[in-house]
Parts: C-alpha cells; structure tokens; sequence
C-alpha cells in the first residue's frame, strides 16, 4: 500500500503564489497586527520551488502588512545562515552574532537593519541580498542555495494610541537532498567542499525537524541551541507564535526518495 500524508491544504502544480499565500500564510501575517509574532518556512529539495514561492510570499506579506488598519513602521534584516555561521546579507563586512539578553530574548547583535516604507524598497533590498547568497552546483540544480535565507520583518502597528510590536520570519531554506561523496578516488576541492556543505545544510533541518516535534509534543525548553538556525528562529517559534510550513515536492519518480523525505519533515510539523 502506498504511504498516506495529511495536511491542511494541498495545491498542484499550476497553482499560483498568491493562491499558495491565502491559504498558508495569510492570517498569520494578519496577526501581527496584533502583536503576535510568526514564522513562514518552504522547505524541499533543490528546483522544487522554494525559492520561487517564498520570494513570492516576502512581497505578499509587506504589501498585506501595509494595508492593515492603523500606522505601521515596518524594519528588515536579510540573513543567510551559512555552515553554521550567520550572515548579513544587506552587510557583508559587518561582523553579526547571536545574542541573548534576559529582558530582549534572541536577537543578532550587528545587523544592518533597514527601514522600509513600501514593498518596492523590500524588492529592492532583496534583490541586492539574493546576489550575496551562497550559490553552488549540485547534481540537482546548477545554480542551488547553498545557506538558509532569512528575512525578518519587525513590525510596528499603532491602533488608536495603542503600540503592538512583532516580528515575521520568512525562512528559504536549503535543499534537502541527501548529500553523496564523490565516487572518484581524489575528489575536488570543489566536491569534498559540496559534500561538507550537503552535511551541514541537513544537520541543522534536522535540528530543526526535531525542534518542531518537540514543540508539538508541547515540551518546555526545545533544543533551540543545538543550530544555529533554530536559534535565530527561536523568537519567532516560541512564547504563542504561529508556523506555516509549505513542503515543495518535484513531480515523477526520479525525486521519490526527496519527496518521501519532504512529506515526512511536514508530517512533523504539522503537529505544531
């Protein structure tokens, strides 16, 4: 018998962004508003789309945000997470660490933080970060996302005289596929570096994966710490936040084996 998967909302191949955003992510962005915080992760294998859809989703969020009743001032950082390294994607040469503060929670100490008073100047912004992304050949894309991209959007909404403040992670996360050594007998430079990059990029969305299940099974202290990944989106996941996951799967056969794994890693998350 063939494996059986649930999820809130299934859309085909045809399906636009836009669609994809109303029924994922929607009225989580509505919430902020309010004050709650909320995070939006495309998670699959490399050329299924996630880069696609979630650079769909960033544009979306900000013209929703600034539709909302009320004044609102909205702030962006664009980070990569690299190897286990945070970078500023807005600021290469400026030197970003990940801080914790009792009273401010997590938060990355160096980050160039911009302003933002419409959604073309995020277009922008993005734009000039995507060019400083870490980008390598694999044998699934030529041009595959070596790091997991994040945009944050702090939000600022003030109703009649009265301030909310929240923040919106919009995650692209690496592809998942399986990293392979080389067969040859001296591999490249190149390729030992491709395949340390395959085992990094899965360390941590098993990190992650364990990090959601975790916050599923309603666990108090989830093992936040344990990436660095996780630990940046610590704020953004915990303390009442919402989650959306999409899961981008490529059609056929030849992908099966990362499409099971995709299916498997929202299952999980699904019971946040």
């Amino acid at each position: 018998a063939g494996e059986r998967y649930r999820f809130d909302h299934v859309c085909d191949a045809d399906a636009h962004t836009t669609e994809v955003y109303d029924h994922a992510c929607r009225s989580i962005v509505g919430d902020l508003v309010c004050g709650r915080s909320g995070t939006l992760l495309a998670y699959g294998q490399t050329a299924s789309g996630k880069t696609h859809t979630m650079q769909g989703f960033m544009r979306l969020a900000c013209e929703q945000i600034f539709e909302a009743e009320g004044e609102t001032t909205v702030s962006c950082v664009y980070l990569e997470v690299y190897n286990e390294a945070v970078r500023d994607l807005l600021n290469p040469e400026s030197a970003v660490a990940l801080r914790e503060e009792k009273h401010r929670g997590v938060y990355v100490a160096g980050a160039h933080r911009v302003v933002i008073r419409d959604p073309n100047e995020l277009d922008a912004l993005l734009k000039r970060g995507e060019k400083r992304r870490r980008i390598g050949k694999t044998r699934m894309n030529s041009r595959s996302s070596r790091s997991h991209a994040v945009l944050q959007l702090h939000v600022a909404t003030d109703v009649r005289g009265v301030v909310f403040s929240a923040t919106l992670s919009l995650v692209d996360l690496a592809g998942s596929e399986k990293p392979r050594r080389s067969r040859a007998e001296h591999p490249s430079r190149s390729q030992r570096a491709n395949f340390a990059e395959g085992v990094m990029i899965n360390k941590s969305l098993t990190t992650l994966s364990h990090v959601l299940k975790q916050l599923g099974d309603g666990e108090r202290a989830p093992s936040f710490r344990n990436s660095k990944l996780t630990r940046l989106l610590q704020p953004t996941l915990s303390g009442g936040a919402k989650l959306a996951l999409v899961c981008c799967v490529a059609p056929g056969t030849a992908c099966l084996e990362e499409t099971r794994t995709t299916l498997q890693f929202g299952q999980r998350a699904n019971r946040v």
